[in-house]
């Protein structure tokens, strides 16, 4: 078992750079079985939730084979949460914010595990077949038949009231950090953003600005989908993101993060004259380009949709990072993009926003009934 120390962790800079050294150490060496321990994290924000979250998905996904296994002195491989290692605003900051009701108490708490995922089909299902041949041999075979039938029953009935209890903690009362598996329900997204992320007590917007801004944010998780779900080595890995309202600083955040082939090379394998991560990924942010690849549907030309946030967060002074394969691109103060090499190689893509919720009310310029500030 490998430990990986969390910080603490916010969404500035270092935030981002942190979250790129864990996932490089996690993400180069996946045949493993981590322990991710907090003690050293007084408060995660909604991108270490999606750091953590997506590569105990990411390792969950994994292909091993005992060989591999035998060789790191493992027997399986996977990640869990030490929530003994947790502090109790840290753990309710994971509850109001729906993370740990995505994962299994044994996932969550290595003092917690139980035999009960050697029997399961799936998440929810119990494969009784398997366990009462399994019991059947444990047992001695001068045991009768009637109190073997009796010890199975008990046995199941008690791992399918585990089952029932593997997801421990209920749902909190904001949607922060969600799992976007095979297909992407627009609809849910739609009000998510609209009723929850963007509500009218954090943010001014005019109905038409609004309704502009969910609908790039919606094109985001659709191109994530299209560059990267779609050709991804481990096809059950989806889509992953969280939100957050920062009340201290009056902040919005939303990142999205995927692990397929990342946008720069997606540009580099339809345009073969673009041999550079850097090029490729300014070609991607200009209006217009498309890959024919960057949605659901790759009949559907559709480009990135960052325009129209660029030129947004611009107005609000606020934050729009790219990070994809081997190349990064932020806005400046300036509001332009300022696309360069990254120190880290990340396969997949991550987009981060973050929205100041000032006193101004925002319109697009071709609205007059107010003074426009965008």
């Amino acid at each position: 078992m490998k430990t990986i120390n969390i910080p603490t962790m916010g969404s500035n800079d270092t935030d981002f750079t942190n979250f790129f050294n864990i996932a490089n150490d996690v993400m180069q060496d996946p045949i493993n079985y981590y322990c991710f321990n907090f003690s050293n994290c007084l408060n995660l924000s909604h991108l270490g939730m999606l750091l953590i979250g997506g590569l105990a998905r990411y390792i969950g996904e994994m292909k091993v084979t005992p060989i591999q296994l035998a060789a790191k002195n493992i027997k399986n491989i996977g990640v869990t949460f030490d929530t003994n290692s947790m502090s109790p605003s840290l753990m309710n900051s994971l509850i109001k914010n729906n993370f740990l009701k995505h994962f299994k108490e044994t996932t969550i708490n290595r003092f917690q595990k139980s035999p009960v995922t050697n029997y399961l089909k799936d998440k929810n299902t119990l494969n009784e077949s398997i366990l009462i041949e399994y019991i059947k041999k444990t047992l001695p075979s001068k045991i009768p038949k009637y109190v073997i039938n009796n010890i199975i029953k008990k046995i199941i009935n008690n791992l399918s009231n585990e089952i029932d209890n593997s997801y421990p903690y209920e749902q909190g009362d904001y949607i922060g950090y969600l799992e976007h598996k095979n297909t992407l329900d627009e609809t849910t997204l739609t009000e998510y953003l609209e009723s929850g992320w963007l509500s009218k007590n954090r943010l001014k917007l005019s109905p038409q600005l609004k309704s502009e801004i969910i609908s790039r944010i919606v094109e985001i998780f659709m191109n994530s989908y299209g560059h990267g779900v779609s050709n991804q080595v481990h096809h059950n890995l989806g889509v992953y993101s969280c939100g957050e309202y920062d009340s201290k600083l009056k902040q919005l955040h939303l990142s999205v993060l995927d692990f397929g082939i990342g946008i720069a090379k997606n540009v580099m394998t339809t345009h073969l004259d673009i041999t550079d991560q850097v090029d490729a990924l300014n070609w991607a942010l200009q209006q217009g380009n498309s890959t024919n690849t960057d949605s659901i549907n790759t009949d559907i030309p559709r480009g990135l949709g960052f325009e129209l946030l660029r030129k947004f967060v611009m107005a609000n002074e606020g934050k729009l990072r790219i990070y994809s394969n081997s190349v990064q691109a932020c806005t400046t103060s300036n509001g332009v993009f300022e696309t360069q090499e990254s120190k880290f190689s990340f396969p997949g893509t991550l987009v981060s926003i973050t929205i100041n919720c000032d006193d101004k009310y925002y319109i697009l310029t071709n609205e007059t009934t107010h003074t426009a500030y965008f």
